[in-house]
């Protein structure tokens, strides 16, 4: 190993659709380059790619990192654990990845990235990481464990907090990778006209107990208010173009009577994305993520509070999902807490002076989370056959 050119492994959501995750993969590429330029990177990718040699002309990245394309873990044939076998540190993160919101056994399948532990094998740098919220099962599965990784860094007090005091796993507090320091240099400086005083930004993810009906109607209220004509929605998050944000979108925009437009992320399109975003005069936001990139862009927002990371955003205790009536400004970022992007120079330039990785890892249950994985995928794809079937019927 040289201490010039490191080979680092990133894990994260990156090329798999979603419009935050893959900014935080180039964020966290870019942080690893502005230390050792001559790194070797690969990360983690689910297939949608990105354009990398235009946001390498973008951002200034001295070269493109690699993709190691996620698949299936096969018991005792394929394991995850060996795709950064060779790096000398991995990050892992940052975004929400470990929770039990929906996959059964999410946690699982990204821990299971993860490299051996023990001497000689790849250090562990989780940073910008959100946690929880968990459930019983994980709660007690995590708790029971030390922490995963050597170094670890939160994202917000909540992560922080459940990190340190309910799972004993020691953590910091830094700012999420996709603050306004990286955004801006995506954006032209707002201009008269750069923003569409007429056009209305809405950015919703699908969600238990969120009605289309009664989001529909805040749509129409917020836009007879500001006086826009065309509503544009961006869909951060989708499969191909498919998938529950998408059709709950459009579901949305047919109630609506004013003009619509949708413009669903695609990775090869991550630029011209960013710049529509930031072309709208006020926005009604729902993820995180576009909230970033509206704070950045310097668009009033309307808030829609589904989880603790939103409320947080926006300085509120979250209280259950609400639909703000009101604009709401963003706190400022929290200059006390460093840049995730300032953890990755820190934590690499200590991790790569040892020799051990002491994180936990899933060794002796793997093969029961494998074989669990494979049947919930196989029963998933089963119930998906028999509802075609009916529906020929």
């Amino acid at each position: 190993m040289s201490q010039n050119n490191p080979k680092v492994g990133i894990v994260c959501l990156g090329e798999a659709g979603n419009l935050g995750d893959d900014l935080i993969l180039i964020a966290a590429v870019e942080a690893v380059y502005d230390c050792y330029p001559e790194a070797e990177i690969t990360y983690l990718s689910f297939g949608q790619h990105l354009d990398w040699a235009a946001i390498a002309e973008i951002r200034g990245l001295p070269k493109i990192p690699r993709a190691v394309i996620s698949k299936p873990e096969i018991p005792f044939v394929s394991q995850h654990r060996d795709y950064f076998a060779d790096r000398d540190v991995v990050i892992f993160g940052g975004g929400g990845l470990l929770h039990s919101s929906h996959a059964t056994n999410g946690n699982y399948l990204w821990l299971s990235y993860l490299p051996r532990s023990g001497a000689g094998y790849p250090r562990v740098l989780a940073t910008g990481l959100g946690l929880g919220p968990f459930n019983e099962r994980w709660m007690n599965i995590l708790g029971n464990k030390r922490s995963p990784f050597d170094q670890a860094w939160m994202r917000d007090e909540y992560s922080e907090k459940l990190a340190n005091e309910t799972l004993k796993w020691p953590s910091k507090i830094c700012r999420d990778f996709i603050d306004d320091e990286f955004l801006r240099p995506f954006f032209v400086a707002p201009t008269e006209s750069s923003r569409n005083a007429t056009v209305l930004g809405v950015a919703l993810r699908s969600w238990p107990g969120l009605s289309i009906e009664e989001t529909a109607r805040h749509v129409t209220d917020v836009a007879s208010r500001h006086g826009c004509t065309l509503v544009r929605f961006f869909v951060l998050e989708s499969a191909k173009g498919h998938g529950p944000d998408v059709e709950f979108t459009l579901a949305v925009s047919r109630l609506l009577r004013v003009k619509t437009e949708t413009i669903v992320y695609r990775a090869d399109a991550l630029v011209s994305f960013l710049t529509a975003m930031q072309s709208v005069a006020v926005a009604v936001s729902m993820k995180l993520h576009s909230s970033a990139v509206w704070r950045a862009s310097e668009v009033q927002m309307y808030p829609i509070y589904y989880a603790p990371k939103i409320s947080s955003f926006f300085g509120k205790e979250f209280d259950g999902l609400e639909i703000s009536r009101d604009v709401v400004a963003p706190v400022g970022e929290e200059s006390a807490n460093p840049r995730a992007a300032a953890t990755v120079a820190t934590g690499l330039a200590t991790l790569l002076m040892k020799s051990e990785s002491t994180g936990a890892r899933f060794d002796t249950t793997r093969y029961v989370f494998q074989v669990q994985v494979i049947v919930s995928a196989l029963w998933v794809r089963a119930r998906k056959i028999v509802g075609k079937l009916g529906a020929r019927q």
